[in-house]
Order: C-alpha cells, then sequence, then structure tokens
C-alpha cells in the first residue's frame, strides 16, 4: 500500500470524526443558548474537540495535497488545462478553500465562547454560528460518491419530472452529456 493511499483513507475516516464533532459543538451551542444557562468551562469541550478534529483534518489534507498523484498529474499538465476539469479543479481548489474556511469558521467560534468578557447569550450565539458555517462549508465542500459509483435518476423511471433542481446541478456533478442521459433515461 502506497504512503499517499494510507493519507487519503485516513483523511476520509477522520472527515467523519469531524462531521461527528461538529455537530456535538452545534447542539451543545444551541442547547445552552435555549436553554438560558450561564456559560460554564465544561462548554468548551464540545467546541475543543471539534477545532482539534478540524486541526488534524487539515494536517492530513496538506500531507495528501503534497504528496497525491492527482496533484502532481494536475501540476504537471499547467493549472490552465487543469482548472477546466471539474474533478481536478475540485481537489486542486474548490475543496481546499472551503475546508480552510470551514477550519477559519471553526477556531472563530471556538475563539469567541472562550471570551469571558462576552455575556454568556453571545458566547453561545457566536459559537452555534460560526460551527454552523463551518458545518455547512465542510458538507459542501464533501464528495461521497467513489469514482465508480452508479448513479440513476429513479424519478424518471417512473414518469416523474425532475423538480427539484437536479437539472441544474446533474450537469454541474457529471457533466452535461452524461447529465441528460440521466435525464432522459433514468439510468
Amino acid at each position: 500500500m502506497e504512503f499517499w493511499t494510507i493519507i487519503r483513507d485516513l483523511h476520509n475516516i477522520v472527515r467523519w470524526l469531524v462531521v461527528l464533532a461538529g455537530i456535538w459543538a452545534l447542539v451543545a451551542a444551541v442547547m445552552g443558548l435555549a436553554s438560558g444557562r450561564r456559560f460554564r468551562a465544561p462548554d468548551r469541550t464540545p467546541g475543543l474537540v471539534f477545532v482539534s478534529s478540524l486541526d488534524l483534518q487539515l494536517l492530513l489534507g496538506v500531507v495528501l495535497y503534497v504528496v497525491s498523484p492527482l496533484v502532481r498529474g494536475a501540476m504537471q499538465m499547467g493549472m490552465g488545462e487543469a482548472m477546466r476539469t471539474t474533478e481536478l479543479r475540485f481537489y486542486l481548489v474548490e475543496h481546499a478553500l472551503m475546508m480552510v474556511l470551514a477550519v477559519a469558521a471553526g477556531h472563530i467560534g471556538y475563539s469567541l465562547s472562550k471570551r469571558e468578557s462576552r455575556a454568556d447569550r453571545a458566547r453561545f450565539t457566536g459559537a452555534a454560528i460560526l460551527y454552523a458555517v463551518a458545518l455547512a462549508l465542510i458538507f459542501f465542500a464533501m464528495r461521497v460518491m467513489e469514482r465508480g459509483a452508479y448513479m440513476g435518476v429513479y424519478c424518471r423511471r417512473f414518469g416523474v419530472p425532475l423538480i427539484d433542481g437536479g437539472t441544474v446541478r446533474l450537469p454541474r456533478i457529471v457533466g452535461h452529456g452524461r447529465a441528460m442521459e440521466l435525464i432522459l433515461t433514468g439510468r
């Protein structure tokens, strides 16, 4: 097994730990806000776990970015050409940028929750909003499907039209030609 595949698999596993930690931190902040109670030292723990897992994920992502043959191949072909390829553009720019922004949002949220000069409600509110932003960025920047995964537009098989924005999103994901095939045939 090659080094980059080990890092890739670790990066894949840790992303779900980040998501779980983020949900825990968000729920804890919202519960503290909803209850109206004072902000206590143990209220920082979910946020600390979240930002620590974000830092680990960022470290793994940077190492993966450096050792990945996908990135190396894209650099050899030139950034202009790589930007025309959806998959390469996603991994080279979009995913990396959104993840850095998510890490920043998580850290700012945790930082706001640690400020003792702020009111308790403001500490919970700031943390909740920024943890939600971080989680949204994480979800927007994640790809869950493998390259050889089977996709279908199942509602078309039963004659139901695409009314959920699928005709807009699908071509962006799989390309115009493949999207037309999926939309028209359902397979």
